[in-house]
């Protein structure tokens, strides 16, 4: 008895009536690291909802999602503090991460003494994700923040009130709280130029890595003001997708932004 056509296709290609499940792609994911009022989380909410809130320290991490045109988006992973647990912790609780970038953010008006604290984090957060990432996979991009430049005095400010002034409100304000912030008092220029070059030795240390220097240029980075906080995003965007972030403040997607050819973040 012959056998009909779609009986032979099912007797000798019986996989081919059988599809597997579709694996879902992995959205890249990006960590936001530094230390605790860094400004991560503050940064996080200012790119989701285009808008300042007064958070707590993180406990633990914030993990959101957050389009970057109307088909790709990025999971930016808010993690708290400088405790080395908690990175370790999300790579032991997340699924297989295999485009991972990293914001470290440091904090402009910090003491020496937790500047250099940063600086350990930042130098332990780049080793450990290299060694947690599965075969074929990547460290896409590190970008260095250097937030909180809304706490500086700018050159003009200076000029404008007089070093004497600002010397008297300085020493007031350490009598007051029993604290000294020595960077509070000096130009914004000087206090970036000086954790510039920090920067710059710490991580050619870590090389060779993709990373670039964010300091917002002349205008600075804050994420409490929102200033420079978009061309941040970007330079994550530009790294893992080749395109500029077509997300507005808030989160809402736009038209693609494409780059000429391959993105290549470079230290600035």
């Amino acid at each position: 008895m012959p056998v009909c056509n779609c009986l032979r296709a099912f007797i000798e290609k019986p996989k081919a009536l059988i599809s597997p499940p579709v694996q879902p792609p992995v959205i890249p994911r990006c960590l936001l690291l530094g230390p605790s009022g860094s400004g991560k989380t503050t940064f996080l909410f200012r790119i989701k909802s285009g808008s300042f809130f007064d958070v707590p320290p993180t406990a633990g991490s914030n993990v959101e999602e957050i389009p970057v045109t109307s088909k790709t988006s990025i999971v930016l992973s808010d993690i708290g503090g400088t405790d080395y647990r908690n990175i370790r912790l999300h790579f032991l609780n997340s699924v297989a991460i295999l485009d991972l970038s990293i914001l470290f953010f440091l904090d402009v008006s910090a003491t020496p003494v937790e500047l250099a604290n940063a600086f350990g984090h930042l130098v332990y957060s780049v080793t450990y994700a290299r060694t947690r990432l599965p075969p074929g996979s990547e460290l896409k991009f590190v970008g260095i923040v250097l937030n909180k430049q809304d706490a500086l005095h700018s050159d003009s400010a200076v000029r404008h009130l007089g070093e004497n002034i600002i010397d008297v409100v300085e020493e007031y304000a350490e009598k007051v709280t029993g604290e000294h912030h020595e960077h509070h008092g000096r130009h914004r220029a000087e206090v970036v130029a000086e954790l510039r070059a920090r920067v710059m030795t710490v991580m050619t240390d870590l090389e060779p890595l993709n990373w670039k220097l964010l300091d917002g240029g002349a205008k600075g980075i804050s994420t409490k003001t929102g200033v420079g906080v978009k061309p941040v995003f970007d330079a994550v965007t530009e790294a893992v997708f080749g395109i500029k972030a077509s997300t507005t403040m808030g989160g809402r997607a736009g038209s693609v932004v494409p780059l000429q050819g391959a993105a290549a973040a470079v230290t600035e």
